[in-house]
Parts: C-alpha cells; structure tokens; sequence
C-alpha cells in the first residue's frame, strides 16, 4: 500500500468539490434560483399585485377625462286632475318622463389628479420592489441550502476515505495478529475505530439526505428523493483587499431593492402632501348637459310624443367654482400630517440604510475572519496529514501502538472537518457581498 500517495488522496479530497452530480438530473444554483423564481406561490402572488396596481394606474389616469352620464325617468300619478282640454276635474291617470346627459370635466383642482397619477406609478414601482425583494430573499435561502449541501457532500467524502482507510488498517491489523506480530487488543483498537467512522458516515449520509430535502421543498418540487445538485467549481480563495466596507455599502445603495423601497416611500409621502395641499386651492370644472321630458294624460287629445319632447328639449354648458373656505380644518391638518409623514419616511429611509451599513460591515467581517481560519485550517490539516502520516509509520513498525494511531487519526478528521467548515463559510459570505453589490449569486 502506497502509503503516502493515500494520504495525499484524503487531504486533496477535502480541498477540493464532489463531482457526484447524476448526468442529466442535476440542478445547478443557477437553476434553482430560476426554478424558484417562477413557480414561487409568493412571487406569483407579487406578480398579481402588480398586475393590480397596473390596472389603477390606468384608472387614475382616465380621470382626466370628462365623466358623462345619462338619466331616464318615468312616472305615473292617479289621482283627480284637471283635463287641459275641458278643463273638468276627474280621476285620470298621468304619465310623466324625462331624459337627461350630464358631463363634466376638471379644468384645475390644484395639481391633485396628476399628483395621484404620479403617487399611483409609485404604488405600481411599490409593488414591484416588493417581488424584487422576495425573490432576494428566496435567492440567499436557496444559496445557504445549496452549498450546505456541498459541504455535507464533501464531510462525506472525506468519511468515505476514511472509513476505506480504516478498513485497510483492520485488513493489515489482522495479518499481523495472525501472524504473532501483533496482539489482539491493538486489532480490537482498530476494529473499534472503523465502527466509530462508519457510524461517522452514516450521520453525515443522514444529514446530506435532510439538506437535499430542505433545498427541494424551498423548490418546491413534486418528487425530493430523486433531487441532486451540480457541484460547483469553487474559487480559489484568497483574500479580495478590492472590496471594502464602504465601496460595498455604495454599490448596495444603488442595488438593493429593500433602500429604494423607503427611497420610494419618501417620495410617496412627499407626493402625499402635495396631494394635500391641492386641497387648500380652489378647484374649477366644465359641466355640460341636455335634458327634455313628456307628459301625457289618459285621453289627451292632439298628443305627439316625439314633439313634446323636442317642444320641451334644453341643454346647458358652464363653469363650477368650489372655493374651499371652512372645513373644520380638515384640509390644514392633512397637510400637517402629510409633512409628518415626510420625517417618518425619510428617518425609516435612515435607519434602513444604517442597518444595512450594520449587515455589510458584519459580512465583510465575517469573510475576512471566515478566510483566515480556512488558511489556518489548511494549514494544520497539511500538519495532522504528516504527523498521521508519521504515525502510520510507526505503528505497521511496530513502534507505536492503536491507540496512538488512532488519535492522530481523529486529529486529522477533526482539522480537516475544520478546514472544509471555514471553506464554505468564506464561500457563503463572499457570496452575501456579491449580492450586496448587484451580482448574481450563481
């Protein structure tokens, strides 16, 4: 057994991704992400809402247009009534119609309908920041699954090779028990090493089958047994001194839909109290309108009905003045309040922005800090892979016993563990800072 070309194996593996992708099945991150981003029931929905708001924004902006409407009446009346003809009283019956169309239309009502066509595109660009948002949030939640699941396929890796190892060390233990080189107590050692690394990996062949399922239910999918993910061709690592807190906290500024959400509330509540300031000024409209009516007794003679009406016809075009005067003050306390609104957006603007100068300069941290322990990690993996290495040695010569073995055996498993753990924590967080600054996540 080549014993040093096996060790390099073990450490390799740990260093590098797991191409245990099935051919054809695999879903990579980009297609998850893209998966989720069009069958996900809440941005379904958000899409919906901005269907919705759409719609009233078409609404809003027709309301610049003259409203018309048309009345008919009719009526009828028993009772005594004086014939026009003879001029005798008697019960008759009367019959009484009109028909009237009335328009009007805003000449000027102190801004307000262009103002509520603006604040009305701000609730459509409301409602679409609103998915936007969703969908980053869907977007980490699967990038966290997904590498999670790298690393549990990685750890298991690792045990697999392992477990190998061990079972080759109880192959050789056995040979030499047989042949009075060894005792039974040091292959019973080994023995008892093998079953703690295949229990081992059984729990990280457990804990990769439960991340599996966690990234397919955030999919969605019918049928998660037969879910498996493409491996990814990590970077490597090394530290990007390029970006700094502040040049990602400016490039999240100018991406993130969650600032621009509060920047667009500010501007809504601004719009708000133009809105209601358009209700101190007067307000002018254009009215317009015809109407004519008919009446007929029973029994009246010389009766035309297309005459009466035409006899009876008149139209009207004018102007209305509504000058607000007195209202309780109604008018002066929504702009009050509206400039109050005003603060309270732009301190939420504020703080949100604070936040997540908070987030970035915690991520950026936590990257760093996430690096140096993978390269310490690394290091002492490399270091624990000579001295098991050394140990191996020393035992198939005789110089060493089991127990020995074994112990740098688990120190090896436990630096490696390490070092695969703060590799995908660097993966994770530098990922977090490539969408604080607008790149894709895959």
């Amino acid at each position: 057994m080549n014993r040093k070309h096996l060790y390099t194996t073990i450490l390799a593996s740990a260093l590098s991704c797991a191409a245990w992708a099935q051919t054809g099945t695999a879903w990579t991150l980009r297609r998850c992400i893209e998966h989720a981003n069009e069958h996900n029931i809440s941005i379904k929905k958000g899409l919906l809402n901005i269907e919705t708001e759409e719609n009233n924004l078409v609404n809003t902006r027709l309301s610049r247009l003259p409203s018309v409407s048309g009345n008919a009446y009719y009526r009828a009346a028993f009772g005594r009534v004086a014939n026009p003809t003879t001029y005798e009283v008697s019960n008759m019956t009367t019959h009484y119609g009109s028909v009237s169309v009335d328009a009007s239309m805003p000449l000027f009502a102190g801004m307000q309908i262009n103002n509520n066509i603006k604040l009305q595109r701000l609730g459509v660009e409301l409602a679409k920041l609103d998915v936007a948002m969703t969908q980053n949030d869907i977007d980490i939640n699967i990038t966290v699954a997904y590498l999670q699941i790298l690393l549990d396929q990685e750890l298991l890796d690792m045990a697999r090779r392992q477990t190998d190892v061990s079972r080759q060390q109880v192959d050789f233990a056995e040979k030499k028990v047989a042949a009075e080189l060894m005792t039974r107590g040091e292959l019973m050692e080994l023995k008892s090493q093998l079953a703690k690394e295949t229990l081992t990996q059984t729990q990280y062949e457990n804990a990769l089958s439960i991340s599996k399922l966690e990234l397919a239910q955030l999919l969605d999918l019918d049928a998660p047994e037969t879910f498996d993910i493409e491996s990814i061709d990590a970077p490597e690592l090394s530290d990007n001194a390029g970006s700094t807190p502040e040049n990602i906290f400016a490039a999240a500024l100018q991406t993130q839909p969650r600032i621009k959400n509060y920047e667009t509330l500010v501007e809504q509540s601004r719009l708000n109290l133009k809105i209601a300031r358009g209700g101190l000024v007067p307000t002018l409209s254009l009215a317009g309108g015809w109407s004519t009516n008919t009446s007929y007794l029973d029994g009246m003679a010389d009766y035309n009905f297309g005459n009466d009406l035409s006899d009876n016809s008149s139209s009207y075009i004018g102007l209305s003045l509504s000058v607000p005067i007195f209202s309780g003050l109604d008018a002066r306390t929504r702009v009050r309040n509206a400039k109050v609104k005003i603060s309270d957006a732009q301190l939420s603007l504020d703080n949100e922005k604070l936040s997540l100068r908070k987030e970035i300069q915690q991520a950026y941290t936590d990257a760093r800090n996430a690096l140096k322990k993978y390269f310490s990690a690394k290091a002492a993996a490399e270091s624990y892979a000579e001295s098991y290495e050394y140990a191996q040695q020393k035992f198939e010569a005789g110089m060493s016993t089991s127990l020995d073995l074994n112990t740098a055996k688990n120190e090896l498993s436990s630096a490696q563990s390490e070092m695969l753990q703060a590799k995908y924590e660097y993966l994770l967080r530098s990922k977090i800072i490539d969408f604080y600054m607008g790149q894709p996540l895959y």
